[in-house]
């Protein structure tokens, strides 16, 4: 893959963030990504820091610091770009000077420099807004499975109805992070566009399970996605389940700590807090389960009239 791709580009960024923050995010460095808003703030700091160090320097303050620069391909993906498309911007002029020389050599910008001249060009000034703050970057880390139910559940899809059949299920307008998660879960990517029979092809939105109680024109097609939504749905069950057993597993080793005077009271919360974690999972297989069911289960019939009974 060339670094002329946007993914290629945001791997480099997610590399940079591993080595340079990621030590002081707990959460990244346990797998589960960071979101953009952070990952954001983290260099916004990095820059005030490199700015105030390079004034103290300036002042004779202090020796000069020399900061990790950042290549063209780190900082095309932090502006949401490709490297082609950032060392072009980055060799013509703004208010602030271009940020590269055009002579071919390898970029290595300041992070203070970086952002202000990204802030400075008309083209690249909203790269802040590029992505959606809650976007998850550099996920290694599987889901939580109740964080994954929610996902399946309420997600909003765009689906494609022809003559009132459902034809496919866009997932386009999802965020990046919704969009992946949801790839992650379903290896099926729906079906092609179609039209009727007057070349009209009307949209609405529907969650998953809203989408499955309308009509298809594909019967193949819902099945696949039907099948592909349960498999998803009985791997979170099983792993609420799981979790539910060590929690039970817990309570019964709970005891007292010995020589303390509110020990009791300590025991009794703790017991309490497992035991609301205890009460929570087994709701949450319950919904789970429900929605298995709810997709499973042929849809009920008309009430049968039934003759009245005479004596």
């Amino acid at each position: 893959m060339s670094l002329d791709s946007k993914q290629e580009v945001l791997a480099k960024l997610i590399s940079r963030y591993s080595e340079t923050y990621g030590p002081g995010n707990p959460e990244f460095m346990s797998g589960k990504g960071v979101s953009w808003a952070r990952l954001k703030q983290d260099v916004e700091e990095e820059a005030v820091a490199d700015r105030q160090a390079r004034a103290a320097a300036r002042a004779g303050r202090t020796r000069p610091s020399e900061p990790r620069p950042w290549t063209s391909a780190e900082a095309a993906g932090l502006l949401n770009l490709s490297q082609k498309a950032f060392r072009e911007l980055a060799k013509n002029d703004s208010s602030t000077g271009p940020l590269l020389v055009d002579d071919g050599t390898h970029a290595a910008v300041s992070t203070s420099r970086l952002l202000e001249w990204a802030d400075a060009y008309p083209r690249i000034r909203r790269w802040r807004e590029s992505r959606e703050d809650g976007d998850i970057l550099g996920r290694t880390a599987p889901m939580p499975p109740q964080a994954r139910f929610k996902l399946l559940q309420e997600s909003v899809l765009d689906i494609t109805l022809v003559e009132g059949k459902v034809s496919s299920l866009d997932l386009s307008k999802l965020s990046a992070g919704e969009r992946d998660a949801l790839l992650d879960l379903f290896r099926a990517k729906g079906g092609a566009l179609q039209e009727d029979s007057r070349g009209i092809v009307m949209l609405q939105q529907a969650t998953l399970p809203e989408a499955f109680k309308l009509p298809w024109a594909d019967l193949a097609l819902k099945d696949e996605w039907v099948s592909e939504y349960t498999r998803a749905l009985e791997g979170v069950k099983s792993e609420l389940q799981e979790r539910l057993q060590r929690v039970q597993n817990v309570i019964p080793s709970l005891s007292l700590e010995d020589g303390k005077a509110d020990a009791q009271d300590a025991y009794e919360a703790l017991v309490e807090q497992w035991s609301e974690e205890g009460r929570a999972l087994v709701m949450q297989v319950s919904e789970v389960r429900g929605a298995i069911l709810g997709v499973t289960l042929p849809p009920a019939g008309p009430p049968i009239e039934r003759p009245p009974f005479r004596f």
